[in-house]
């Protein structure tokens, strides 16, 4: 699953998250999310918070600017995700 701030490419799964920097080519690692984003989870970035999502319906966000990981609210009766 993957995100992009505009200077950085954030990359879950496989029970990692990680950051890209295009302009030197380095891989950071980074606090592993509170939800699973192997096969059915997803990414999404927004004003320096990245918002992940897992197939059962849980949510976190990511605060890029101090890398800590927050559980959000679930969503009711594992609502589709589209």
């Amino acid at each position: 699953t993957i995100a992009t701030d505009g200077s950085q490419i954030y990359l879950g799964g496989g029970g990692s998250f990680k950051s890209y920097n295009p302009v030197n080519g380095v891989w950071t690692a980074l606090p592993i999310p509170l939800v699973s984003l192997d096969g059915s989870g997803g990414l999404n970035y927004i004003d320096g918070v990245i918002y992940a999502h897992d197939s059962s319906g849980r949510f976190a966000k990511y605060t890029i600017s101090n890398q800590v990981w927050e559980s959000l609210v679930r969503l009711p009766n594992k609502a589709l995700l589209g």
